[in-house]
């Protein structure tokens, strides 16, 4: 059944060689979408049109999610799933089924042949924010407990992961350098670990501007004033109680409110923090290879494939220099005559 092919997937590949986060994500998506719509099903039984009836079915269905109104404090709405947690749960199928095709249980992966529906919308670009509305948003924040954390994010381009997991000696306030050496990970119950950072080369360190070390010192005095930390731990960032801190929480009380009283439109998370430092670093310097550097990206292309979006006025800076060849000294007579 694929039931069992899930549990021995799951037990002898996926949880021995990923990080318990993706092992537990990838029996989320197993036990949410796959084993209540085909869980039972043979394995042999598996055809293609029993794939497309599988997918047909999630696209069909309707999840209850919290919403919230003026007189209930909490409500639930129905809504479809969305194409991307459809795809992901086809995702987890496909790999289970792959591994099934490589032990011979199966000839062939039949979600191979399976169409997948595309989204007809656009993928939303990378939300950067302007020099005007950065500078707007670090006033906005300038009282809130957490305005440290944000212009740790606006000056570096760190991960918001990477951040949360620093303790205090990862600060070396004396050579002017953030050392980089693990990131936090949320676990279902409220638990949490440290891992090594994304990638080898995302063991790096960072400069601390001027600015930002007079931050960090006022953020350590208020921290030790409030007694906000726990001496075992010594996170730089973290809740009152010295535990390591939700992102989520952070995105939902604190940016997004402070972003609405800035002023600023459209969707605003911690990422658009590393995307700003990318572009005005970048435009500033001159040399996306040292922004790069300091992001941890494996090259220069990539960070700017994926973090560059010239706004409108970039675009217009872009064809100024051209004007150097341009013979702007009046009519010319002799194209005036051949028009003629």
């Amino acid at each position: 059944m694929i039931n069992e092919l899930l549990d021995r997937w799951l037990a002898s590949e996926v949880e021995p060689m990923v990080r318990e986060v993706t092992y537990l994500d990838y029996k989320r998506r197993a036990d949410a979408y796959i084993r209540p719509v085909i869980g039972k099903l043979k394995l042999k039984n598996l055809t293609l049109a029993k794939a497309e009836d599988f997918r047909n079915e999630l696209l069909r269905r309707k999840v209850k999610v919290r919403t919230s109104s003026k007189r209930k404090r909490r409500s639930q709405a129905t809504r479809q799933l969305s194409e991307t947690t459809v795809n992901g749960a086809l995702k987890v199928l496909s790999m289970a089924l792959n591994y099934a095709r490589r032990h011979k249980f199966v000839a062939t992966n039949v979600l191979h042949d399976l169409k997948r529906r595309q989204s007809d919308a656009a993928e939303p670009k990378k939300r950067a924010l302007t020099a005007a509305e950065l500078a707007a948003f670090m006033e906005a924040a300038r009282s809130n407990y957490w305005y440290s954390f944000f212009a740790l994010l606006a000056s570096t381009g760190l991960r918001p992961s990477e951040v949360l997991a620093h303790s205090w000696e990862h600060v070396d306030f004396d050579a002017g350098w953030i050392h980089v050496e693990r990131k936090l990970t949320l676990l279902p119950g409220g638990l949490y670990q440290f891992d090594p950072p994304k990638t080898q080369s995302s063991k790096r360190k960072v400069p601390i501007s001027p600015g930002l070390e007079q931050i960090l010192l006022e953020h350590l005095s208020r921290q030790e004033e409030l007694r906000a930390y726990d001496e075992n731990l010594e996170l730089v960032f973290c809740g009152l109680d010295g535990q390591p801190a939700d992102s989520r929480n952070i995105l939902n009380r604190h940016l997004k409110p402070i972003a609405a009283k800035a002023g600023i439109r459209g969707s605003v998370t911690l990422y658009s923090f590393r995307h700003t430092f990318m572009i005005l670093s970048t435009n500033d310097m001159g040399a996306p290879k040292l922004t790069s550097r300091v992001m941890a990206h494996k090259d220069v292309a990539f960070s700017q494939n994926v973090y560059e979006d010239p706004d409108d006025e970039a675009l217009r800076r872009s064809t100024l220099p051209m004007d150097a060849f341009l013979d702007d000294s009046g009519d010319d007579e002799e194209g005036a005559t051949a028009a003629d």
